[in-house]
């Protein structure tokens, strides 16, 4: 195993953008009138499509967005409520 120092500010300050943009990704999706979206992690933020799933599904709870994030064979969708 190897450690490596990292300033606990900036790792907080990054998680904090992540969400930012996360809310927005939703915020545009809503706004576009699309009634369902496949979502794909091209820039590789998450480990798998369920960590992806869970942060979506996570994120509209905490804003009350009127959506849904779920899964079907493999890949991760959104959907309008």
């Amino acid at each position: 195993m190897l450690f490596e120092e990292r300033n606990y500010d900036e790792l907080k300050r990054e998680k904090k953008e992540q969400n930012k943009n996360l809310k927005k990704f939703i915020e545009k999706f809503l706004e576009s009138g699309i009634y369902c979206v496949e979502v794909n992690d091209d820039e590789k933020l998450y480990n798998n499509n369920n960590d992806l799933r869970n942060v979506l599904s996570k994120c509209i709870k905490r804003e009350q967005f009127d959506a849904k994030a779920f899964m079907l064979n493999g890949k991760v969708y959104l959907r309008r409520i």
